[in-house]
């Protein structure tokens, strides 16, 4: 199949998904004007910017493309970026954009901490698209296709007759792939940025960011990795468990290391992607033993 067609697709999951997303739309921005003071213009682009988020966060469940994918996902990352800079620097959060003091700067937030979220979601962003791109091209050497239905399709040939160890060389493109996504999303082990995103944002900011933004992109890896990656994903299942007893390791020292609401915040993330990566190892092993 040509790489320019047959990038969207319909279907009754994600018509549920637009429904969903108007709705927490509608709940964030009931939020954010009600404590909104429409004083400059940088509210509006503040605004302007989650509303078109409205649009990419759908398109990214119609696509049917693994390149169309990842080009949406790099731009919502560019549009996370745009809306720090946009809510931080607008008179949604504090009245005085000149006193820089204590109390009035952005909830508390110095420009130290503040640059530094900025510079870590930056970089942490640029690696983990690198690592999508690499994802892509030693995917397409191997299947030729960036189609989710094929790839699914080709995989099962692959593994019906090629050797233990051509399938076995699929491991790499497929621990890239993985372990780029729990660099976007602050799993362990990748979480080191995620406590220094979360403690120079605002309260309101992490509230969109959480709500809004962390819950679509994960609630789609979910769905990517049980739908359309659903072969390759038991296959190498292994892989996700081996980065689960990672995760089992560093529980202690997440859990002492939150003692700030904020740190607090990134930390209740983590552990809850944690625990839902961890169900779906024991629905596979369920599975596994229903067969048997």
């Amino acid at each position: 199949m040509s790489v320019w067609f047959g990038h969207l697709i319909v279907y009754n999951f994600n018509l549920k998904i637009f429904n969903l997303n108007l709705f927490v739309l509608l709940l964030v921005f009931t939020t954010i004007i009600s404590n909104s003071y429409f004083s400059s213009k940088e509210i509006y682009d503040y605004i302007i910017t989650i509303l078109n988020s409205f649009f990419w966060i759908n398109l990214l469940f119609f696509i049917n493309s693994i390149f169309s994918s990842i080009f949406i996902i790099e731009v919502l990352s560019t549009i996370i970026f745009l809306l720090i800079i946009t809510s931080n620097y607008s008179t949604t959060f504090y009245y005085n954009t000149v006193d820089l003091s204590k109390g009035v700067y952005n909830q508390q937030v110095f420009p130290h901490n503040y640059l530094q979220s900025l510079l870590f979601y930056f970089w942490v962003s640029l690696l983990a698209s690198l690592n999508l791109f690499l994802f892509i091209t030693f995917l397409y050497l191997k299947v030729f296709s960036f189609d989710w239905f094929l790839i699914e399709h080709i995989f099962t040939y692959f593994t019906l007759v090629s050797s233990f160890w051509d399938t076995l060389s699929l491991v790499i493109p497929w621990f890239v792939f993985l372990s780029s996504i729990f660099i976007k999303c602050g799993l362990v082990p990748f979480f080191f940025w995620k406590p220094v995103f979360f403690k120079g944002l605002s309260m309101h900011m992490l509230y969109v960011y959480i709500c809004y933004f962390y819950f679509y992109f994960f609630l789609f890896i979910i769905h990517l990795l049980t739908t359309y990656f659903s072969e390759i994903y038991y296959f190498y299942m292994f892989i996700l468990v081996l980065k689960i007893l990672v995760a089992v390791l560093f529980l202690l020292v997440i859990l002492c290391e939150s003692y700030y609401l904020k740190i607090f915040l990134a930390m209740s993330s983590i552990l809850n992607s944690v625990l839902v990566f961890i169900g779906l190892t024991n629905l596979h092993h369920l599975e596994f033993l229903l067969i048997l």
